[in-house]
């Protein structure tokens, strides 16, 4: 079962050693992912998986990955494919503001 915590984890190759050889996850790690799924507007969801979460609320899991890997651009494809007008605008809310808040 996949939590939403584990999907977003920050990726790359230090990440991939770190999970094969049994690294645990740090209060800093689990700071940095709760600190972005908060600026999404997911706090509290981290230990949920994400089947359980709405198409619109997969799609800010997405979000705050980036965010907690440190990205500093982020090009989406299409983000709110498959989301509802509602959940559309909400989404374009949430992203702007994130935008609008800078580095």
């Amino acid at each position: 079962m996949e939590s939403t915590w584990s999907s977003i984890r920050p990726g790359g190759w230090r990440t991939l050693v770190r999970d094969l050889f049994g690294r645990r996850r740090s209060d800093d790690a689990r700071a940095q992912v709760d600190a972005a799924l908060a600026a999404v507007g997911l706090d509290g969801v981290a230990d949920v998986p994400t089947r359980d979460l709405t198409l619109g609320q997969q799609k800010l899991v997405g979000v705050a990955r980036a965010l907690a890997g440190g990205a500093r651009v982020l090009l989406l494809d299409e983000p709110a494919a498959g989301l509802d007008g509602v959940e559309s605008r909400a989404f374009a809310t949430r992203v702007r503001a994130i935008a609008d808040s800078g580095p």
